[in-house]
């Protein structure tokens, strides 16, 4: 029976940084507590190093759990960096990707595992497409009015001048349509999985480091189980660091250590330079003791939904695998009046993994970590 459990959550790509995700978990699981259906709160975020921060839970009621302390590993810098670049930039690097993406295969081999998240990762290209096709009109429509020379001259002119002005349009309104947010993420996880830069792969060590320095700890203040959550492009890096970690591990280490992705990203895996993912997949999958729980939602389409990695990736499973493909049963999770609301709200509903239960019915990410029960006897 678990007593104290430490909870890793690996930032994905995000540049709201830790703060936003604390005042979630906080706001939440005080919520969950109010309706019943879990037992602890959040606590004030303190440092405890250089890219993590911590708060601490100390459950009431009826739970056998003593503590959980819960810490936010961050790449936030990392995304800051990435928005620095100037906004051709990124668009020109993003309608790279959809090219390489048509001409590699990806998009024939994605749409028929992960047909909406495939669809979707193409949502801003389609925007972007749009504001080309108005701008070529605006500017055709002009040249053809004013004729000759400088009907021509009008077209050069007023070409880009539209699509400018369009995409600062589009950039007002970012709040709503998420389009320069979802190029980002899209570019950074598809480089995290085919072409890891130097920063990165050294956060990634840094992280392990830390993660073990948790699996080593003993006497009375030591976790009888450590937890990596990741969701989203956070599940990606949660499963590139875990990769690492059971490289690391004694056999012991592992039984103690679990692995949590919500609403992941891994069809990227079938981009043909993803090849060491996949073998990293592989190797977790079948990895002696280790715990993987992949929570999905068919109605996500910011993640790869129902890709079950072992059969879309042709991965044998190994008798005694500690990996369970699970549905977070999200219409369970809300009320049916609240389900309506959300169900085109796509960010919206990408984040329900992580909020409070309002039925008590489906996936409840605060009872799970409150449990006495590791992660792997849990019923999910």
């Amino acid at each position: 029976m678990i007593k104290r459990r430490k909870v890793f959550y690996v930032m994905g790509f995000d540049p709201r940084g830790t703060s936003f995700y604390h005042a979630l978990l906080r706001r939440e699981s005080r919520l969950s507590k109010r309706r019943g259906f879990s037992h602890w709160q959040a606590g004030t975020m303190q440092p405890a190093w250089l890219y993590g921060e911590t708060c601490h839970a100390a459950p009431e009621g009826d739970t056998t759990i003593e503590h959980i302390d819960y810490e936010f590993m961050s790449i936030t810098d990392l995304v800051t960096d990435y928005f620095r670049l100037p906004l051709l930039t990124r668009i020109i690097q993003f309608l790279r990707l959809a090219v390489y993406a048509f001409a590699c295969g990806f998009m024939r081999n994605s749409y028929g595992r992960a047909r909406y998240f495939t669809l979707f990762m193409f949502y801003p290209a389609g925007v972007l497409a749009l504001v080309m096709l108005l701008s070529l009109l605006a500017g055709a429509g002009l040249g053809w009015w004013v004729g000759g020379l400088a009907g021509w001259l009008a077209f050069a002119l007023t070409t880009p001048l539209v699509a400018t002005l369009l995409i600062a349009l589009i950039k007002r309104f970012e709040a709503r349509f998420y389009i320069f947010y979802l190029i980002g993420d899209f570019l950074f996880s598809v480089r995290a999985l085919m072409e890891p830069f130097e920063a990165f792969d050294s956060r990634l060590d840094q992280f392990a480091d830390r993660v073990l320095e948790a699996l080593r700890e003993t006497g009375d203040e030591a976790a009888d189980e450590v937890v990596m959550v990741g969701h989203s492009s956070g599940g990606l890096l949660a499963i590139l660091l875990a990769e690492r970690l059971v490289e690391r591990c004694t056999p012991a280490e592992r039984q103690r250590l679990a692995l949590v992705t919500l609403g992941n990203q891994a069809s990227l895996a079938l981009f043909p330079k993803a090849a060491a993912f996949r073998c990293g997949i592989a190797k977790l999958i079948n990895s002696p003791g280790l715990t993987w729980l992949d929570i999905f939602a068919p109605q996500d389409v910011i993640s790869s939904g129902r890709f079950e990695l072992p059969r879309e990736l042709e991965i044998e499973q190994q008798p005694g695998s500690g990996y369970r493909f699970v549905s977070a049963r999200l219409k369970e999770q809300v009320t049916e009046a609240r389900y309506q609301r959300i169900r085109h709200a796509f960010l919206t509903l990408h984040m329900q993994y992580l909020r409070a239960s309002e039925t008590g019915q489906g996936f409840n990410y605060f009872s799970m970590l409150e449990s006495p029960l590791r992660l792997r006897d849990q019923r999910i």
